[in-house]
């Protein structure tokens, strides 16, 4: 993994029915969140949520989601993404 990886625990319970996934970036103090609405990569329907914090720009956040992936496959999983405040 390109960032430290988890679940949000006793979270709403995302489409696959589990706690929210989430990535932790290395600036613990950003007040930005990004939600990468992920989907199939070949199929495209959506799959579920996960959650980018510690980062401070969308650039970052994407690369390490992206750079998750070891079947080369992290572009193509990204239907969008919403950046947040805290």
């Amino acid at each position: 993994m390109a960032a430290d990886y988890g679940q949000i625990i006793g979270s709403a319970k995302d489409k696959d029915r589990m706690d929210v996934d989430t990535y932790v970036g290395p600036h613990k103090d950003s007040n930005k969140v990004f939600v990468v609405n992920q989907q199939h990569p070949h199929s495209k329907t959506f799959n579920e949520h996960k959650v980018m914090l510690g980062y401070n720009d969308r650039a970052h956040a994407v690369r390490d989601y992206v750079h998750s992936f070891s079947d080369g496959l992290g572009h193509k999983r990204i239907q969008s993404i919403v950046e947040m405040g805290t």
